[in-house]
């Protein structure tokens, strides 16, 4: 039996679409996997929000002990872990033969790669799967998605006061969460209306990644063949690396002008690598090369404006 953990998330509900499944679960459900002993188990199920387990780091290692328990109770006989890049403390310039010693990575990545080690030392055959950023299907963050969704998904207290003091429909749409923050709460009909409101106020989404920054965009349509082929390889760590390009170039190829936004003193970078580049086709230790990642964004961020008008 193959099942699949996570499905409703931004990565399991792009693995749903690609491969079929015997079962698949999210938290609503998860319980019902507990005792079923799957021969193939994919766990894509941990959330993925660095900026909550910055301000909220021990409710994050919670997140990542009840992944634990959930895969111990799953008791998978081959699981794929999906994880992160962000595991090495300094992402630039690395492989999976890399050592990753000591804490030094800021809690989101170090509370992932404690469930990595939890992992290695207990789930015999295994795959983990480290993606950098990413785009597709039902994505709702980052810079790829801001692009085309210029309105803030969430606000801080700070800003929302600010912004909503300034604008009356703002404080209509956000909702104040438990952790502290104001999230977007609004059908497309609105959302449109508070679109023109931000760029009235010249503010948007994009106000919050430096135009310097440096990515890896992974696109999520070839995550199971990816995934598949290292499984036929018999791998058990694989970045999906692919190569890095700024911020400022995505805006220049997708919007034809130029992008400023010079906002942060230490500027992202992320450049990793992997020693298995080749079994991918590709080469230098990316998988895809910079103008690939390029024009498969752009052609994204085409098919996204048309379908939001």
């Amino acid at each position: 039996m193959e099942i699949l953990i996570g499905h409703t998330g931004f990565v399991g509900s792009n693995l749903a679409i690609q491969h079929q499944f015997d079962a698949e679960y999210n938290s609503s459900n998860i319980t019902q996997a507990f005792g079923t002993n799957p021969d193939f188990c994919v766990y894509a199920g941990v959330r993925a929000e660095k900026f909550l387990a910055v301000k909220y780091p021990e409710a994050d290692k919670d997140i990542i002990l009840n992944a634990i328990n959930n895969i111990r109770k799953i008791n998978p006989t081959r699981l794929v872990l999906i994880s992160t890049i962000d595991v090495y403390p300094n992402p630039v310039g690395v492989n999976e033969e890399c050592p990753i010693i000591g804490d030094t990575a800021k809690a989101y990545g170090y509370n992932r790669r404690f469930l990595e080690k939890w992992v290695q030392e207990n789930i015999k055959k295994h795959l983990i799967v480290r993606l950098p950023a990413l785009f597709g299907k039902n994505l709702k963050k980052n810079f790829v998605y801001d692009l085309t969704n210029i309105v803030p998904a969430l606000l801080s207290s700070d800003l929302f006061a600010d912004l909503s003091s300034r604008e009356s429909l703002i404080r209509d749409c956000y909702e104040l969460q438990n952790n502290g923050f104001y999230k977007l709460s609004v059908d497309e009909t609105k959302k449109k209306k508070l679109r023109k409101v931000f760029e009235s106020l010249g503010f948007s989404a994009l106000n919050f990644t430096d135009s310097r920054a440096s990515f890896q965009f992974y696109n999520l349509e070839f995550l199971w063949k990816h995934i598949h082929l290292a499984l036929e390889n018999g791998l058990s760590l694989v970045n999906f690396a692919v190569e890095p390009i700024t911020v400022a170039d995505v805006y220049k190829n997708v919007r034809g002008i130029d992008f400023f936004n010079e906002i942060n003193s230490n500027v992202v970078r992320y450049d990793i690598k992997s020693i298995h580049a080749s079994l991918f086709k590709g080469t230098e230790g990316y998988i895809f090369r910079k103008e690939k990642v390029m024009y498969d964004i752009c052609e994204f961020i085409r098919n996204e404006d048309r379908r939001i008008g």
